[in-house]
Parts: C-alpha cells; structure tokens; sequence
C-alpha cells in the first residue's frame, strides 16, 4: 500500500491514517493465517465487505476492519487464540482482558493507540484493532427472537453493573453518583467472566442446525434486521483484492450488501462509526501514554469543575 498521503473520492487520507490502516492490514493478515491454518470459516464483515467490492480496499473515511464467523468458527478462535496469538499481537474477549465488556472479539496490536473518549478509564489493551463478530443462529419465531432479546438485554445490563460503578465516578460525560453507589451497595459481587458466559451462552442456546438464519446479535441489536441473512452465508467464500492483500468476502456479497445498504455502488459519504468518539488513533503512540495523560488531563478538568461548583455554592 502507498504510504502517501492522497485523494480518494473527494476524501484526503493522510499519512497518519495510511499507517493505521497498514497496522490494520498486518492485524488482518496475522488473522487469516490463523484462521487458514486450523480450517476456520471468517469473512469481511460490513463496511469491510463494501470496501472490498466497491473500492478494493477501504472506504476512503472509514477508520477499520470488520470481520465475521460462525459461532462455532469463533469459538475455536477464542480456544486456539492464546496459543497464536503473541505479542506483539494481542486477542482480546472479556476472558482475556480485566474490564473488556463487548460482544465480540478484537485483535489488537502493541505500542499502538485506538482509544475511544468513554473507554478512557477502562484498564484494558486499546492498540489499533479490527473487530471479530460471532454470527449466531436466528430463532425461528419472532416470539422466540423478541425472547432472546430481552434475555440478552437483561444478561447486558448486569454486566455493565459489574463494571460501570468506578467509570461512573471517574468519567465525565457518564457522572452518575447515584447509580454508581446503587451499584456498588445493593448488587452482590458476580463473576465478570462467569456473567458473561451466561450472556454469550444465551445465543449458543439457539441450534443452528435447526435455524434458516444467523445475523449479528452479540453487539448492538440495531444491526439485526442488517445481518440477518442465511445460515449459509459462509458455505462459499471468494477472495477479492483489499489493498494489498486478499479479502475473504461472501459469495452471495450482492445479497448481503444490498439489504445492509441498498445502493451500495453508489458512494454516500459519511463519518466512521469510531470517529466521534476518537481521542488518539496512532501507530506510533503506545495507548498506555495516551491513557495516562488523557487521565491526568480529565482528572485536572473534573478537579476545576468541583471547585468552581463549590465556589458558587458561597
């Protein structure tokens, strides 16, 4: 890939963003070995997917890699991971990482920096990533999906009351005292990992052997009716150029791309899903100095914005 800065459809992507895309690419290459190696069925995922037919490479403003397996591909994953993945690569699931609460996997790499504005005070690994999502098996009723939902909803919540009590006091935009102390007086210690076991075993419940559909369900459940598509979605795969490497996308890519944007040929610039949230997205940065200055910074904020309070409670 070009490490230059150029123009792509109207959009400059400067030299900073070609490094982390190339960060990006080496984590994806690192990836398909592995999934190559053990026989494990993995796809490009939406806007990589996109990007893949339409521009042969990424989307000019989009910011990362999105990949996808069945669930039982993803599980072998997260079994084989510890084994293939070294520094300075790093798989991350909540079993991996202290405070780690998403539905999916993300590869990560070291000395690298991909840290969001409300993950700022969370203590786990936020190099430069792409994201692994399960893909899992669709009830066959909508009263067995609108279960699902709510169960997996419920099963949600608990685990950020794990994990959210000391983020409620340390982050700015997320100040809630209240809900905070709630947490930390009246909810009994739980296991994160055991908790989220519960919540992943919530979607290995639903045989897929018995469904027609399988869809993305473990990260927001506004991408449901977007992914939803057949189960046999990853039966045929084809590899198509993605920079300077071979994408794995669906065979059936028209069909899948089609209900998840409609007219995908045709270009309708956008922000990134991360860009809002961004505070540093740099190669060359370890996350670990961005974190502790970013903290310092915060914490500096929320020190002037309590004495002022108390300076107008005089």
């Amino acid at each position: 890939m070009d490490m230059n800065e150029e123009v792509r459809r109207g959009y400059t992507i400067s030299k900073e963003m070609k490094k982390v895309w190339a960060v990006q690419l080496d984590l994806a290459k690192k990836l398909l070995e592995v999934c190559d190696k053990h026989g494990l069925r993995i796809t490009a995922s939406g806007g990589t997917t996109l990007g893949a037919v339409r521009e042969h490479g990424f989307i000019p403003w989009d910011d990362d890699i999105d990949f996808q397996m069945l669930r039982e591909d993803y599980d072998q994953l997260a079994k084989i991971a510890p084994q293939e993945f070294k520094s300075p690569y790093f798989f991350q699931t909540t079993y991996t990482d202290k405070s780690y609460v998403r539905g999916h996997a993300q590869l990560r790499m070291d000395n690298t920096s991909a840290v969001l504005f409300f993950d700022v005070f969370r203590p786990f690994h936020q190099g430069i990533f792409i994201d692994i999502f399960p893909l899992d098996a669709v009830p066959s009723t909508d009263e067995g999906i609108n279960r699902l939902k709510s169960q997996s909803e419920k099963a949600l919540k608990k685990l950020r009351d794990i994990t959210c009590p000391v983020i409620h006091l340390l982050n700015k935009d997320t100040y809630k005292w209240h809900e905070a102390a709630r947490i930390l007086l009246t909810k009994p210690f739980v296991s994160l990992r055991k908790a989220y076991t519960e919540y992943e075993n919530l979607f290995r419940a639903v045989d897929v052997k018995e469904a027609e559909e399988v869809a993305m369900m473990t990260f927001t459940w506004d991408l449901f009716e977007k992914t939803r598509c057949t189960k046999h979605v990853m039966d045929n795969i084809i590899k198509v150029p993605f920079e300077d490497i071979m994408m794995p996308i669906p065979a059936i890519y028209d069909e899948v791309l089609r209900r998840q944007y409609g007219d995908y040929m045709t270009p309708s610039k956008a922000p990134s899903y991360h860009g809002w949230a961004i505070v540093a997205l740099d190669a060359d940065r370890s996350y670990q100095d961005v974190l502790r200055e970013e903290r310092k910074r915060r914490m500096s904020l929320h020190k002037q914005q309590l004495l002022k309070a108390l300076h107008l409670k005089k």
